[in-house]
């Protein structure tokens, strides 16, 4: 018994087999989309990470900067610029482990926090101890500073009563030092 095709079966068949082939490419096509989306949020959000982690290097490099800077001038300006640098620093590591999810990344993260937090602990000694050489230089220094500043004035007087020029022109000298180690110290 030989089954006989007639050529509405083939074209029955041939018609469901192109429709199958269409079937599985859209199949194919719709999981190759999903794949290449998830992919790409994937990598979106492991740029954004990237992104916030270098921000906070930057800011940390800044901190580091300016803590060099505090060195080189003793102006406590820079310490309060380098823990601004330091708290970005930290507010960016906190975005960039909100992002990421890939746990070497995480560990390198919590690694860049501890070393921060070090730093901050650091800034935060130098402070106190700004704070406290403040001090001493308010009680110390300043009323020395006032005793010569009078004790000038008291010669420059002296001086102006007696109408002795080489003295004025000292005077004159002391005052311009003594207002220069004021500019450096304060």
């Amino acid at each position: 018994a030989e089954s006989v095709m007639t050529t509405k079966h083939k074209i029955v068949i041939g018609f469901l087999f192109m429709v199958a082939v269409q079937a599985a490419l859209a199949a194919f096509g719709w999981f190759s989309l999903n794949n290449a989306t998830t992919g790409f949020n994937d990598y979106r959000v492991s740029a954004n990470a990237a992104v916030q982690a270098n921000s906070a290097d930057a800011l940390l490099r800044e901190a580091k900067d300016r803590v060099n800077n505090f060195v080189q001038t003793l102006k406590p300006d820079f310490v309060a610029q380098a823990q601004n640098s330091l708290a970005g620093s930290i507010e960016q590591v906190q975005r960039a482990r909100g992002f990421e999810t890939d746990s070497t990344q995480q560990n390198a993260l919590s690694t860049q926090m501890t070393r921060i937090k070090e730093m901050e602990g650091l800034m935060k000694s130098v402070e106190e101890k700004l704070l406290r050489a403040d001090a001493v230089v308010n009680k110390k220094m300043n009323p020395a500073a006032a005793q010569i500043n009078q004790r000038l004035t008291d010669i420059n007087a002296a001086a102006r009563d007696a109408g002795n020029a080489e003295v004025l022109a000292l005077i004159d000298d002391a005052y311009s030092i003594f207002t220069d180690l004021r500019v450096v110290a304060g």
